[in-house]
């Protein structure tokens, strides 16, 4: 792991899920049920997959824009922001689960 980045490359949200998943599907795996350990290290590799938090470039420029998760841009539009009581901008961003699933402010 890169000494200046502050997080693990797994998201430690992750880290329950992939380690009882891993040990479901080590144990099929000794077990030597292999038609059952198959779909079961899929679903490792997905939750991997899902819960990766890699590091982010962050521009040096100062005023320059940067989105705080990964996907597409949807909605771009002003919205009441019933927390301030006052007109706010709701930028609105759409992650399928190939997307990092990790947002930054």
């Amino acid at each position: 792991m890169n000494s200046g980045y502050p997080h693990p490359i797994i998201a430690r949200e992750g880290w329950l899920f992939v380690a009882i998943s891993a040990t479901v599907a080590l144990a099929l795996s000794f077990a030597g049920w292999w038609f059952a350990a198959v779909p079961v290290w899929l679903i490792v590799v997905f939750i991997v997959q899902f819960f990766r938090d890699p590091p982010r470039v962050v521009p040096s420029q100062p005023n320059a824009i940067l989105s705080p998760a990964d996907g597409r841009v949807m909605v771009v539009e002003k919205a009441h922001d019933p927390y301030l009581d006052r007109e706010a901008l709701k930028i609105s961003v759409f992650m399928n689960v190939f997307n990092v699933h990790s947002n930054r402010s």
